[in-house]
């Protein structure tokens, strides 16, 4: 993402793509980060939105890339396959702890199942 660029893509493209995957305007002031270059953006997105919105758009980016780089018939570099594979394992930690926050919501759920449970207990 060096000097603000995100992949080829032009503004309107970057706009248009993000908005066809995940039906967010990048354009919105809250994502307005620093120089509010795409890249910036990207990085202001980051910022703001829920791992599982995060984890879905660097999955669409690297599924756009990937498919780019069959199309144009361009070999996979080795520095770039260190970049997807580090890229994958973000997306690893991020997907690890939405499992963990359900996790952590079914068992407050199972909480208020057993203290509801008991208390129809005590009425009866």
């Amino acid at each position: 993402m060096g000097n603000g660029y995100v992949l080829e893509f032009k503004t309107t493209a970057f706009q248009n793509f993000i908005y066809e995957e995940l039906n967010i305007d990048i354009s919105d002031e809250k994502y307005n980060y620093r120089s509010g270059s795409k890249a910036n953006r990207l990085r202001g997105f980051w910022k703001e939105e829920d791992n599982f919105k995060v984890v879905k758009l660097i999955e669409k980016l690297l599924e756009y890339w990937n498919t780019e780089k069959l199309i144009e018939q361009n070999i996979i570099t080795t520095e770039e396959e260190k970049l997807v594979k580090e890229c994958q394992k973000i997306v690893g930690r991020l997907q690890g702890d939405k499992v963990k926050n359900i996790k952590k919501k079914l068992v407050e759920k199972e909480k208020i199942s057993t203290l509801r449970h008991d208390l129809l207990l005590e009425f009866e």
